[in-house]
């Protein structure tokens, strides 16, 4: 069976308030430690709800992707408050010229749910991160 990209959507627009609250199950010493090594351009894939957003530290910059528009409401009123530049983007996951950058680090959070297997989005960040690679 294959899932829409429309179907995924209205899915995680259904669900981003639980989702929100659901992100608060994970520790915030968990994410300090995560992502307070971030530096330079950083590619957030699957940025939801924007709960990693208040962790990213001061010379960061955060480009955050979604599928959802309201995962990405969450999100925009996390980035207000952020120490790092954030730009919010909804987009699909799906290979994209502009994001085949290899000097962008990518960020992988829960986002493989976007696809029927995780190895299908493994390849994808791969081939984002190594473009001349081939599968």
């Amino acid at each position: 069976m294959q899932i829409s990209t429309k179907f995924v959507q209205r899915r995680y627009d259904r669900i981003a308030p639980l989702y929100q609250a659901m992100d608060r199950m994970i520790d915030d010493s968990q994410r300090t430690k995560l992502l307070s090594a971030a530096h330079g351009d950083v590619l957030e894939v699957g940025v939801g709800t924007g709960a990693n957003i208040p962790f990213y530290p001061l010379g960061a910059t955060v480009i955050g992707i979604d599928l959802s528009s309201r995962m990405l409401s969450y999100a925009k009123r996390r980035a207000r408050e952020a120490r790092a530049q954030v730009r919010l983007l909804q987009m699909d996951v799906q290979p994209s010229p502009s994001l085949q950058t290899p000097s962008t680090p990518l960020s992988l959070h829960a986002c493989s749910a976007l696809y029927l297997t995780q190895s299908r989005a493994f390849l994808k960040f791969d081939a984002y991160s190594n473009p001349t690679a081939s599968y």
